[in-house]
């Protein structure tokens, strides 16, 4: 279906001119006990006119198109705001928590036939996008040329309601003259520089239809600019011809194999939108932690293996921040740091609904409880020991063809609830 999106299509194409040379997307492998070590392809033997040779890195997997990361699929949730402050607001601190959603929804720990190092789609989709130069990527010494320091998909660079050094703590690479003038029009410092970066990068792809512009509100062209970069978190414009103003859009979350599932995750981040709004729940910390929350997130187990920056109390404002499990920002530490699960629960009992309501709620939170807890499985260990335990597996890392069939069949019957499956979606 991706490769037939003109949208896609254009991308990888003018990615590739402008990059001058094919993606390159290198994901470590799973090193299992019959994995060659070390793992190299003969990408000749596959087809390949040598450009790869240089390129692909020893023990990884490596993928030589935009499609091996547009093909994945993301669960995207958006909020519309009362206004812009709140639509801000509510973006920095989504951008806090897009790691902590992105290791309970991790679902991609396969590539090309191959078991990978990673959980998660997010940094093989960043790569598939990657269309800096040479010289955007590596800045050399005797030139005076800017740098840009990550890929179009990316995460939140900065916060767009605190201009605090400690917070944004992470270089931002803008064009002045643009920011400069969007400060001269009356806009307020940090998002004329969240429109100013947008033109450091040449856009990717445009519409006919997107090159007008009128009087009542159409700013198709502008919409597209700013769409040209994908960050975990992104603040779409008001579009007033369609009644749709201010929003954000929470971009991290990977698809799941059930609708309960997908709907469990889309409505605690919805419950959590409504509590960040009215009750100013503040979790900020600096930035540059939430970008190793990031790297942390992809990890194979990430859940149950890796710890992550987070304020220890998160109902106080000047609480500090540590590192914390997935169940303790989660479920909580103890009665006085409590986790998120229990500021939503607060949240619903207080709200004036019918039981049946709160039940449901109660269903879907008690799914993510148990994935945070390590009780259930994300959907990626979930297709790890389902290809680990298959009896056509070798442990050599190959998910072969009879695998791959097999874990497709399975998927099917618990999409049409055929089977029950407790260790992954409880009972």
């Amino acid at each position: 279906m991706c490769a037939e999106n003109p949208l896609y299509r254009s991308m990888t194409a003018n990615g590739e001119e402008r990059r001058g040379q094919r993606a390159f997307i290198n994901v470590p492998i799973f090193q299992d006990t019959n994995t060659p070590k070390p793992f190299l392809e003969n990408l000749r033997e596959l087809g390949d006119d040598g450009q790869s040779e240089d390129i692909a890195l020893p023990d990884h997997i490596y993928a030589d198109n935009s499609m091996f990361g547009l093909s994945f699929c993301a669960l995207q949730i958006t909020v519309q705001a009362p206004n812009l402050q709140d639509a801000k607001y509510l973006y920095d601190q989504l951008a806090v928590l897009s790691p902590i959603m992105m290791a309970l929804t991790a679902a991609v720990p396969i590539l090309r036939g191959y078991l990978t190092d990673r959980d998660c789609r997010f940094q093989t989709l960043s790569d598939a996008v990657d269309a800096r130069t040479k010289m955007e990527r590596e800045k050399p010494d005797e030139l005076d040329y800017a740098i840009i320091p990550c890929s179009r998909w990316e995460p939140v660079s900065f916060y767009l309601t605190s201009d605090d050094s400690e917070l944004n703590d992470v270089p931002v690479v803008y064009d002045e003259k643009y920011f400069e003038k969007l400060e001269k029009s009356g806009v307020d410092p940090q998002m004329a520089r969240l429109v100013a970066r947008s033109f450091v990068r040449d856009p990717m792809f445009i519409c006919e239809n997107q090159l007008e512009e009128d009087e009542t509100g159409n700013f198709n062209l502008i919409i597209m600019l700013l769409s040209t970069t994908f960050p975990t978190v992104r603040l779409k414009i008001p579009d007033v011809k369609s009644s749709a103003f201010w929003r954000t859009e929470f971009r991290p979350m990977e698809v799941q194999f059930t609708d309960y599932e997908n709907a469990a995750f889309c409505l605690f981040v919805a419950i959590l939108a409504k509590i960040f709004l009215e009750k100013k729940l503040n979790i900020l910390i600096p930035i540059s932690k939430v970008h190793e929350n990031i790297q942390r997130a992809q990890k194979r187990d990430a859940v149950n293996c890796e710890k992550f920056w987070m304020k220890s109390n998160l109902i106080d404002d000047d609480s500090a921040y540590e590192e914390l499990t997935l169940n303790e920002i989660m479920n909580g530490k103890d009665s006085d740091h409590i986790g998120l699960i229990s500021v939503i629960r607060q949240y619903v009992n207080n709200m004036n609904v019918d039981n049946d309501v709160t039940a449901a709620v109660e269903r879907y939170l008690r799914l993510i409880q148990g994935r945070a807890s390590g009780e259930l499985m994300t959907d990626a260990r979930w297709i790890r020991e389902f290809v680990t335990t298959h009896a056509g597996y070798k442990h050599d890392s190959v998910v072969t063809d009879e695998i791959n069939y097999d874990l497709l069949v399975m998927i099917d019957k618990l999409q049409r609830n055929e089977i029950s499956c407790p260790e992954l979606l409880g009972e």
